[in-house]
Order: structure tokens, then sequence, then C-alpha cells
């Protein structure tokens, strides 16, 4: 998968809808997001660049490699745990199936090997 060049991406418009990172298959990153729960729309990162009046970003500040695990404290709690990242679906603690995105952390610390 392509690493994103973003960490978050809001539309403007429609409420400040929050996009979604999505892989396709020719290796491009697309921000998806619905509109009503019916009315898909995805803009790629070219055309998020080319119109910033359009959007609000978080540019990535760091890249993460799939499925490697790394120490993370979330913002609710001062002690450190061991999340995977996954992609699309952010992290998620390691040896369960719980998902978070980034806005769940407090600091993302460096990788470990397990």
């Amino acid at each position: 998968m392509n690493k994103s060049k973003f960490k978050s991406v809001r539309v403007k418009h429609f409420g400040g809808i929050e996009l979604v990172c999505k892989s396709m298959f020719d290796s491009q990153n697309v921000w998806q997001g619905t509109l009503n729960n019916w009315d898909y729309f995805r803009f790629s990162e070219d055309t998020i660049e080319l119109y910033p009046e359009l959007f609000e970003v978080e540019k990535a500040e760091r890249e993460f490699e799939y499925w490697a695990c790394y120490k993370a404290k979330f913002a609710s709690c001062s002690d450190w745990e061991i999340i995977r990242y996954c992609g699309d679906s952010g992290f998620a603690r390691f040896g369960l199936n719980q998902h978070f995105r980034f806005a769940s952390f407090h600091e993302i610390g460096e990788k470990i090997e397990l």
C-alpha cells in the first residue's frame, strides 16, 4: 500500500464530513466519504492538494509500516500500550480486534519488534 500524504481529510462543505483513506487497485490512495449513508464520493490525493480551499487536511507526520507494532499512549491514559498499524482502518491493540484512528492517541512511539 502506498503511504498517504495526509493524516486526516475533511470536506469543508457538507458539514465537514471526514473522509477515509482507501488504497485502490492501481496503488493510488483515494479519500472516500458518504453523504446521507448513500452517495459515495472520492478524491485523489492530487485533487486534495490542487484544491486546498475545499478541504481541511492534517499532513501525515510520519510513515508507518503495514502490520508493524508500535508503542502508543492513548489520549485517556498515561501508560504505554502496544498497537499494530492496520493500514486503512488505522491501528489495533495488539492481539485484539479493536480499531482506533490517529486521534485516539496522545503519542505514538517507536516501532518495536515482538
